[in-house]
């Protein structure tokens, strides 16, 4: 896959634009007939949350470009948790990769967080994860020390991400 992607959450809050990253560009197959299909997408895709601190842009594409993350609180720890039942379609007629995942709670924890910043986490070093999108929540969402930080993700999914020739 050549291009550019644009990703958005599914209820449209963040658009950004940059190269197709790795890891979809490794994920994602064209077979003979055109269709496409999830190829390898068992990666760590994972999400972090950041305070208000950081302020996402379009030339950010690295963890390392990250700052602002929440400390760690109950069971969140740096770098976030990792997406779970993970589902990803590529319908055949579109240039779209969605990728679903169940909703995220960390327990027990005192987080103030402005944003969820979705990346992969397979390359070891944090200045080649490249980032996927991330979710602007609007102001700052706290939890108290002995409740639940959640992220219930749109019915739309996590991500979409459309692909187009540069």
């Amino acid at each position: 896959m050549a291009g550019y992607w644009e990703t958005s959450q599914a209820t449209d809050r963040v658009v950004l634009h940059r190269r197709v990253p790795p890891s979809f560009d490794e994920n994602i197959e064209l077979a003979s007939d055109g269709t496409r299909s999830p190829y390898r997408f068992d990666g760590q895709i994972k999400v972090m949350l950041c305070t208000s601190e950081y302020l996402p842009t379009d030339a950010h594409e690295y963890v390392s470009d990250v700052f602002g993350e929440v400390p760690q609180s109950g069971t969140y720890v740096p770098g976030g948790s990792v997406l779970r039942a993970k589902e990803v379609t590529c319908p055949a007629a579109s240039n779209t990769v969605t990728v679903d995942a169940a909703d995220l709670g960390w327990y027990e924890s005192a987080i103030t967080a402005r944003y969820a910043v979705i990346y992969d986490n397979r390359p070891y070093k944090a200045a080649k994860k490249p980032l996927l999108g991330f979710v602007d929540f609007g102001e700052d969402v706290s939890s108290s020390a002995d409740g639940v930080f959640q992220i219930t993700w749109s019915a739309a999914g996590v991500l979409v991400v459309t692909v187009t020739e540069p």
